[in-house]
């Protein structure tokens, strides 16, 4: 079923690409819009290699959707014949979010036997809680020259005081607590 599914993406893929090419051949089609076109199109048929599960560790997906995703930044950065924020904006960011999935996985591979319930919304809310203020400082100092925290720190607030309140109920309590807590909330 997987092999079927990858063929005929790469079917429509193909078909893609000869339609981008008939435009901008017979159509004149602008060059700026012909590039980007391919380079996403492209893009989308190594996404589904990586979406269907070819490869064969996790960790081997997560490091190739962000060579991909690196990839089509720095492509769609090109197109106009200079490089202006690929380098210093978004492959920091592919790069953080790369070793936060990573870690994550690692932590959830280690406590997989424990409450996932529990653990997996706790790994979730700290690793965006850790993300957010990053993405907030490398735009604030591409655009303004300065770092600022504004949003972020919204962002960073609840999510961190729902985990700590989560790990805090399955860590803290006393077992008769703990209990009567799962029953109440379903864990």
């Amino acid at each position: 079923m997987k092999n079927q599914i990858f063929f005929s993406l790469t079917l429509i893929i193909i078909s893609a690409l000869i339609c981008l090419g008939f435009l901008h051949s017979f159509l004149d089609m602008q060059s700026r819009p012909f590039h980007y076109s391919v380079i996403g199109v492209v893009s989308a048929w190594f996404y589904s290699l990586i979406i269907l599960w070819y490869l064969s560790d996790i960790y081997t997906t997560i490091c190739s959707a962000g060579i991909v995703s690196t990839a089509l930044v720095c492509g769609l950065d090109y197109v106009d014949g200079r490089m202006t924020w690929a380098w210093n904006l978004a492959v920091p960011l592919i790069v953080l979010v790369v070793l936060v999935c990573a870690a994550v996985v690692k932590l959830y591979k280690r406590f997989k036997h424990k409450n996932q319930y529990v653990v997996i919304p706790i790994y979730l809310c700290v690793s965006v809680a850790l993300v957010c203020p990053v993405i907030e400082m490398l735009i604030d100092y591409r655009l303004s020259g300065v770092v600022g925290l504004s949003w972020s720190v919204l962002v960073f607030i609840p999510l961190m005081t729902v985990a700590l309140g989560l790990l805090g109920l399955y860590l803290k309590l006393p077992e008769r607590m703990r209990d009567k807590i799962r029953k109440k909330l379903h864990i």
